[in-house]
């Protein structure tokens, strides 16, 4: 047993719980599983009823448990439906409640002292916060420095102009007649930048095309990706296997003893005596 009850009696040991076989074989043969629970604090198991099952079926759909309940009954006013000769409640009002409280005295004066001292600070009318600039294409500011931009890979560099480019070029570097026909007749893709010569640099009109050649160099910029590729600085002769020195394969043939010169066609194999002699 594992105690007594309050009439003295033993409480014999509860029956130990079947496996999962045990449940399996009862609920295939018992037709009354579906209905049984097990109470933990007796140790059985029971058999719910229809009203008990009906209870939980209005349960799990959010009703009242009592069929027979109504929530809408007419509500009785048991205070105010009769005139009472004497009040239900007559007690005197306390004298706290005419005399300031001692607390909130206390309370306030604690404010008031950490105000005077700076530990708290009043809510006072919120500034408006002026907006912050900042350059967008600086290069030395918090936002574009290395710690917060690690992968930053900087763009590759628009080639420096050559003579070509220049708006008084030797002799040499101006375009002939055939050379300006082939240019006007190819391409605008194709075209390359054709020389002028120009007196002096006040002569020099504006470029035509210095809109259309930004352009293209941002989408360039925004559309090609840029990717860090890691440069191996390696040795060629490192790759190369390491062959052994001839003198340490010996022993092998050195010399040349004898020289058969009789044959007319491919040798594919040769017998000789022991002897030497053939």
């Amino acid at each position: 047993h594992i105690g007594y009850d309050i009439h003295g009696g033993r409480v014999g040991k509860r029956a130990k719980e079947g496996d999962q076989l045990d449940k399996l074989l009862d609920r295939m043969d018992n037709p009354d599983f579906w209905r049984t629970v097990h109470d933990k604090t007796e140790g059985e198991d029971l058999v719910l009823k229809d009203d008990d099952i009906a209870v939980i079926d209005r349960l799990k759909s959010n009703k009242f448990p009592d069929l027979g309940y109504n929530p809408y009954e007419p509500w009785v006013d048991l205070f105010s439906q009769d005139k009472l000769d004497t009040p239900l409640v007559d007690t005197p009002e306390p004298k706290r409640r005419f005399i300031p409280s001692r607390h909130e005295h206390k309370k306030v004066m604690k404010l008031i002292r950490a105000i005077r001292k700076g530990w708290i600070k009043p809510r006072g009318e919120e500034k408006p916060k002026k907006p912050s600039y900042y350059d967008l294409w600086s290069s030395s500011g918090p936002e574009t420095s290395t710690k917060t931009h690690g992968n930053h890979i900087p763009a590759p560099k628009l080639p420096l102009p050559g003579n070509e480019e220049s708006y008084n070029p030797p002799e040499e570097y101006l375009p002939t007649e055939e050379e300006k026909m082939a240019w006007e007749n190819a391409d605008e893709e194709d075209r390359k930048l054709l020389s002028k010569k120009y007196s002096c640099l006040r002569h020099v009109p504006a470029y035509p095309q210095l809109i259309n050649e930004k352009f293209d160099r941002c989408l360039d910029l925004y559309l090609c990706p840029r990717k860090m590729k890691m440069k191996l600085n390696m040795n060629p002769d490192d790759l190369l296997p390491k062959l052994p020195k001839p003198k340490d394969l010996k022993p092998f043939p050195t010399t040349k003893a004898v020289k058969l010169s009789d044959h007319t066609g491919h040798v594919y194999s040769v017998d000789s005596s022991k002897s030497g002699e053939f």
